[in-house]
């Protein structure tokens, strides 16, 4: 197996969006009776590696289902804003069966961490549900019978597997509980982790419907039922967290993601502007957080898309690094 060439096709660099929620529910944990920083650690890094496991996974089955054909077939109409994800199975770098074995040692080192946990949690029936629960949506996600990426459910499956699933594995992990404040925390995260996949397919709207791909967006239909999916996945998160704080314990710290709410309020704008079509300024603003490359961005001609995606990436990655700081120092 070659670690950096699968560690690329794996999209290590989407791995913020299993790290960051992950270690919210770590810092959720610090300080509870029971706080292991070896079980929480090892928790991480399953999280991680089945995170990769689930991508790889992915191209297997899109490959298998001829989605790669769909993806050059996107690519030669100058559609550029979707990445090609099966590229290096067309290109003869590696094969279908090469593909699936490097998805299964993702997998494999994953199962290991969570085996290692479930024995120190002594065997919690919780823990086994969730790995199971995770198994069935990861599979599910594009491999048949369900295939719920291919009739609009990705986005659902992906919230609920990056928030809810993931954030109490990480939590009964770390401290062996479990709390009606991790769930509040866990659905605006997973929220938030989905608005990045939605905001991608409200853009993309146009080029999905011209392969004939089924998202989120499309199910909707209309701009106004779109906008409203949006504004839930945006702004509930913040809702959720007034929740946690008024109803179920948590700190008033929490409140500190609030210093965050005009990215969201930016981001739904420009979703709102580009789905009626009104003209926008897209100059990316050193308060909006990193956005890369993005002189290569502008080259392209992708920066109406990119500067939307860097938004909703960058939400979700300040949401999660001021609940770890906070709970964490507090």
């Amino acid at each position: 197996m070659r670690p950096i060439f699968w560690l690329n096709n794996a999209r290590y660099v989407s791995f913020p969006q299993s790290l960051l929620p992950a270690f919210v529910a770590v810092a959720l944990a610090f300080g509870q009776p029971g706080f292991s920083w070896g079980l929480s650690l090892l928790a991480v890094f399953g999280c991680v590696m089945a995170h990769f496991g689930f991508n790889i996974l992915d191209d297997y089955f899109d490959f298998r289902n001829n989605d790669g054909k769909v993806r050059e077939k996107l690519a030669g109409m100058g559609m550029r804003s979707r990445i090609a994800k099966c590229s290096y199975i067309t290109s003869g770098e590696a094969d279908i069966i090469q593909t699936r074995n490097a998805a299964l040692v993702f997998l494999s080192l994953a199962a290991v961490s969570g085996a290692v946990i479930w024995y120190c949690r002594d065997f919690d029936y919780r823990l086994a549900l969730i790995v199971a629960l995770a198994l069935v949506l990861g599979y599910s996600y594009s491999g048949k019978p369900l295939a719920l990426g291919y009739y609009g459910f990705g986005e659902l499956v992906i919230g609920s597997m990056f928030g809810p699933l993931l954030m109490s594995g990480t939590y009964i992990s770390a401290c062996g509980d479990w709390s009606n404040a991790l769930l509040m925390v866990s659905l605006a995260t997973g929220m938030l982790v989905m608005n990045i996949v939605y905001s991608h397919s409200v853009v993309d709207r146009v080029s999905d419907a011209a392969i004939g791909k089924m998202t989120f967006a499309r199910i909707l239909r209309g701009k106004a039922p779109m906008l409203a999916a949006s504004a839930l996945m945006i702004f509930l998160p913040f809702m959720l967290v007034i929740a946690a704080v008024e109803f179920f314990g948590l700190s008033r710290w929490n409140y500190m993601v609030f210093v965050i709410l005009p990215w969201a309020i930016v981001l739904y704008r420009y979703l709102y502007c580009f789905v009626y079509e009104k003209i926008v300024d897209e100059t990316p603003r050193w308060w909006m957080g990193p956005m890369e490359r993005w002189d290569l961005i502008t080259q392209a001609g992708i920066g109406w898309f990119m500067i939307r995606w860097y938004l909703a990436r960058n939400l979700l990655s300040m949401f999660c690094v001021v609940l770890i700081v906070v709970n964490f120092l507090v």
